[in-house]
């Protein structure tokens, strides 16, 4: 969602660009938002009206679509948008490309057509994703050029399978080996505005989006939920965060663990702080930050099986923490500083106090990892375990302040030392998936113009082959092609078969 509206601001105030210096910090502030700051936008984006929007840069669906199977089932997501005329593109700005134009790639990473064989192929270790790039015709107008259901085989091969409907947005959040269809999460694009989204399945052969909320119902008075996919348990089931709107579930959110066939295990009432929790390696338990006066200085364990909550301390001395991430399925890695945060701060790029702690929720005595006094400070906000006590983070170079731009990149904690996965210098990384050893990371190249936000590509590090994490990337799925200065943004969602998923915000 940040990312999105960022976009949105970017398009629209291309000839009104503050100086580097003031744009640099400016996108620092954005990038070291504090967790509870994000949670509390999602909140408040959700509190303006039953039906929740999001901003994004988009504009309608009249657009060509490009050939492909473009069916949805009964019933849609919500009442199909009116049509707008598409705009007139400005004098120096090319208008839409024509269906051909489009069929042939435009928009995408180097890809064939999938051939008619290609399911009997895939299997473990294959990718499926989402494209959805844009085209800009001024004024802050864009149009999705397409959306685009893509496989990527192990072997680096890339596929374009089919089109999906342009006023759908279609995030896939998890797809098991072999199956024809995918859990994915469905949105109506209405206007510039993407809505409430619902649980749903895609038919991976023919394109039809089938909403199936499961047990994951509108509040009483009608509000509905927004559904957001976190992770899958111990048992295989889903879980889920869902806030409501204002009118409607309280104001605040929870999560919900449903049964593949939709049906509820149980809900955790966690207001806002789900966005915050942190999923041990078991699947068995979640760490979530106090929102009360005890911020800072404790957090909760939770059981997922009963919904019980367990108070620990980080026990940091002279220090107040937020959890990062777990090592172990008994040891946490957190953030401390001297000073708590207050509710909405957001982290200070020059602070030289932040220190990188191991709690255990045992009983053992915090252990200092990183600090001003051991290394040069990594800023470490969040991270994901991948085995035998090795956290994956990713953040700005050690030793470089977070306003440097092109200074990100993806990390690995093993022991106490941080190693650099290589490359490095993006603009932007995140950690978004671990796995059998495996760590899964988008990332942005350092675009030529401060203003704008190059397209992202899913990269994954076998951490297996190499420990300290010294052999390139394999890119899974690239950026798309250059193309037009109006062309931008591409990848937008993506599930490994049998593993994890991710989208680009």
């Amino acid at each position: 969602m940040i990312e999105a509206s960022l976009h949105v601001r970017e398009t629209a105030s291309r000839d009104r660009r503050p100086a580097a210096g003031a744009l640099a910090r400016t996108v620092a502030a954005v990038r070291a938002r504090r967790r509870r700051r994000h949670a509390g936008e999602v909140l408040a984006v959700a509190a303006t009206a039953a039906v929740v929007a999001v901003g994004i840069a988009a504009g309608g669906s009249s657009a060509p679509a490009p050939a492909g199977p473009t069916t949805s089932s009964e019933p849609s997501v919500s009442a199909t948008p009116t049509p707008r005329p598409t705009p007139t593109p400005g004098p120096s700005l090319a208008p839409m490309p024509g269906a051909e134009e489009i069929a042939a790639g435009l928009g995408l990473p180097a890809s064939v057509p999938a051939p008619a064989d290609l399911w009997d192929r895939v299997g473990a270790g294959w990718v499926l994703a989402v494209y959805r790039p844009t085209w800009e015709l001024g004024d802050g107008e864009t149009h999705w050029l397409r959306n685009t259901l893509m496989l990527a085989a192990p072997t680096g091969e890339l596929y374009r399978v089919l089109e999906l409907p342009l006023d759908r947005a279609v995030e896939v959040v998890r797809w098991e080996p072999g199956d024809t269809r995918a859990l994915v999460a469905i949105s109506v694009i209405d206007g510039q505005m993407t809505q409430t989204a619902a649980r749903g399945w895609l038919d991976l052969r023919t394109g039809e989006l089938t909403v199936d909320p499961g047990d994951m119902q509108a509040a009483s008075d009608g509000c509905l939920p927004q559904p957001s996919f976190r992770w899958t348990d111990h048992d295989g089931n889903e879980v889920w965060g869902v806030t409501y709107c204002q009118t409607g579930g309280g104001g605040g959110g929870e999560l919900m663990i449903l049964r593949p066939d939709g049906t509820q295990v149980r809900t955790i009432t966690l207001g806002e702080l789900w966005y915050d929790a942190r999923l041990d390696p078991t699947g068995h338990r979640i760490a979530v930050p106090r929102d009360d006066d005890a911020d800072g200085v404790a957090f909760d364990v939770v059981d997922l099986d009963s919904g019980e909550a367990t108070r620990h301390e980080y026990g940091v001395p002279d220090r107040y923490c937020q959890v990062v991430s777990w090592r172990t399925d008994t040891a946490l890695l957190v953030t401390c500083q001297a000073r708590r945060w207050e509710f909405g701060e957001q982290a200070d790029p020059e602070a030289d106090d932040l220190e990188t702690w191991e709690v255990s929720v045992e009983g053992a005595a915090p252990r200092r990892i990183m600090g001003e006094a051991v290394a040069p400070v990594l800023e470490v906000w969040s991270g994901l375990p991948v085995g035998d006590g090795g956290v994956a983070l990713a953040g700005p170079a050690v030793g470089t302040r977070a306003d440097a731009r092109c200074t990100e990149g993806a990390y690995l904690l093993t022991g106490d030392e941080f190693h650099a996965l290589p490359p490095q210098g993006a603009d932007r990384v995140t950690v978004l998936g671990a796995a059998g050893g495996l760590v899964y990371a988008v990332s942005s190249a350092c675009p030529d113009d401060p203003m704008t936000t190059a397209p992202y590509e899913l990269s994954v590090w076998d951490t297996t082959r190499s420990p300290a994490g010294d052999e390139p990337a394999h890119v899974l799925l690239p950026a798309p092609l250059p193309g037009p200065a109006q062309l931008s943004d591409g990848l937008e969602s993506w599930a490994v078969a049998g593993g994890p998923s991710g989208q680009r915000w």
